[in-house]
C-alpha cells in the first residue's frame, strides 16, 4: 500500500496524564463494606457508656489485640506520612464514618497513640514525621513513570518512525490521535490502546511503534515500583 512520503507533520505530546493510584498501589484500609458491617456491630454494643468511655475501651482491646489504627476524614491524593506508619509500625489508617461522633474518634485515637509511644519507647509519629520529609525529597518515592530523555525523546522516538498511510488520512485535516498505555514496574510499555485513531493502517503502526519502545523509568509510589497507565494525545498536522 503506498504510503505519504512528501508530507509535512507534527506530533505534539499535549499532556500525559499518569494514574498512579490506579494500578498494583499500595493499598491502605480506608474503610471497606466489611470493616462498615464490624462497626455497626461495635456500634451496637456502646450501651450507655459515653462516646468517649466507649473509645477507650476500644482503644485498649484493639491494641492489646495488636490491631493499631487511627482515623481521619476522607481525603484524596497520596499520604506518605500513612504509608510509612504503615510499613514501620503496622499501623492502619482508616477514614472516619457517621457511626461514631468526633468525640468518640478524638478519644480512641488519643489512646492509640499513647500506647503505641509507650510501646515503643519513643515517639514514632514524630520519628515518622522525620522520615517522610527525607523520603519525599527521593526520587524514586513517589514519581510518574518517565520516558528516558523526556518528553521531547518521547516525541522524537515517535516521530521518526511514524509515517502515515495516505488511505487513512483526508488533505487539510487537522487528526487528534489518543493513545493509551501502561508502564510497568520494570518500565516495559505494555498494553497499548488506540483511543481514538485516525485509520487502521496508520493505527496498527502506532501500536507497532509502541512496542518497540525502550524501558522508560518505571513510577513509583510509596518507594515501590507500580504498574501506571499513560495517556499520550497527538495532535497530526499535515498537509
Amino acid at each position: 500500500m503506498k504510503k505519504l512520503t512528501s508530507i509535512i507533520f507534527a506530533i505534539v505530546i499535549l499532556k500525559s496524564i499518569c494514574l498512579a493510584q490506579g494500578i498494583d498501589s499500595t493499598d491502605l484500609d480506608f474503610g471497606t463494606d466489611s470493616l462498615y458491617n464490624l462497626q455497626l456491630e461495635l456500634k451496637a454494643k456502646q450501651g450507655n457508656k459515653s462516646d468517649c468511655e466507649f473509645a477507650i475501651i476500644n482503644a485498649n482491646k484493639d491494641f492489646k489485640n495488636n490491631s493499631f489504627s487511627l482515623h481521619s476524614p476522607a481525603f484524596f491524593g497520596d499520604c506518605s506520612y500513612c504509608a510509612v506508619l504503615n510499613q514501620d509500625y503496622n499501623i492502619d489508617w482508616l477514614f472516619e464514618n457517621d457511626l461514631f461522633s468526633n468525640e468518640y474518634y478524638r478519644c480512641y485515637d488519643s489512646i492509640m497513640i499513647i500506647n503505641l509511644i509507650q510501646k515503643h519507647g519513643y515517639d514514632i509519629f514524630e520519628a515518622t514525621r522525620i522520615k517522610v520529609d527525607r523520603l519525599e525529597s527521593t526520587d524514586n518515592w513517589i514519581s510518574n513513570a518517565e520516558f528516558i530523555g523526556g518528553q521531547n525523546e518521547l516525541l522524537k522516538f515517535i516521530t521518526t518512525r511514524l509515517s502515515i498511510d495516505s488511505i487513512d488520512m483526508t488533505y487539510g485535516i487537522n487528526t487528534k490521535l489518543y493513545i493509551i498505555l501502561e508502564i510497568d514496574t520494570t518500565g516495559k510499555a505494555i498494553n497499548p490502546i488506540i483511543k481514538k485513531g485516525i485509520g487502521e493502517n496508520t493505527d496498527k503502526r502506532v501500536i507497532e511503534i509502541i512496542n518497540e519502545m525502550p524501558y522508560w523509568k518505571p513510577a513509583y509510589l510509596y518507594g515501590n515500583p507500580i504498574r501506571q497507565q499513560y495517556i499520550i494525545p497527538i495532535n497530526i498536522d499535515y498537509q
